[in-house]
């Protein structure tokens, strides 16, 4: 801590000894050093009061220019749009092209319709002309088998097949019955005059041919 100038400072009478010019000097130094460091404080203080006063007020200036901007793009575009206004619209806009799409579903809904109508219209025809030929009981199975299994004979051998070993070729359809009805020819020629098939692919044909008679259907 600083020492106050003595009274014989003031009046200016010299120190009386050695030690007493001594204690005066360093006295001033310590005055002088405390002077200097109050200084620089104040100074240090009013700086940093600018500094803050700066700081303050250029917040506020960038806050008062925020709340005045107009809105961000990106503040536009992903805004709700919920509000009071909108909570109390109920009503349901009606669709200016609504009796067209209900025309084009309809017209839609009919030909759907009536392709399910056609095909159910050939399932049933296919099932009433396959019908003539359902095995629906054990007598009929088993003289199906017996004619269709019978061992050929040496005449049958000569003429047309009549049974699935004789059988060189698939079943007969009913496109090739109608060919041999404006030919003249059978069934079994118009057939084999169309392609000539090897040993392999005729079992192939005759093992089908044996399960789609046992089964009833075609595979």
């Amino acid at each position: 801590m600083a020492t106050q100038v003595s009274a014989a400072e003031k009046e200016g009478i010299p120190p009386k000894s050695e030690n007493e010019a001594r204690a005066r000097i360093e006295a001033a130094t310590r005055r002088e050093a405390f002077k200097e460091g109050i200084a620089g404080l104040w100074e240090r203080k009013k700086e940093l009061v600018q500094k803050k006063t700066q700081r303050t007020r250029m917040v506020q200036y960038l806050n008062k220019k925020a709340s005045m901007a107009p809105e961000r793009p990106d503040e536009v575009l992903t805004r709700s749009t919920f509000g009071p206004t909108s909570l109390l619209e109920t009503g349901v806009v009606l669709d200016p092209l609504r009796f067209k799409r209900a025309e084009e579903a309809r017209v839609r809904h009919e030909a759907i319709t009536e392709r399910k109508a056609e095909a159910r219209r050939d399932a049933l025809t296919q099932l009433y002309v396959a019908a003539g030929d359902f095995i629906v009981d054990e007598h009929d199975l088993e003289e199906h088998v017996n004619r269709v299994f019978a061992e050929p004979s040496e005449a049958a051998k000569l003429s047309p097949p009549r049974n699935i070993w004789d059988a060189p070729l698939g079943p007969i359809t009913v496109a090739e019955t109608k060919a041999s009805m404006f030919t003249g020819q059978s069934g079994s020629d118009v057939k084999g005059s169309s392609y000539e098939k090897t040993e392999s692919h005729k079992t192939t044909i005759r093992q089908k041919s044996v399960a789609e008679v046992l089964t009833g259907g075609r595979l």
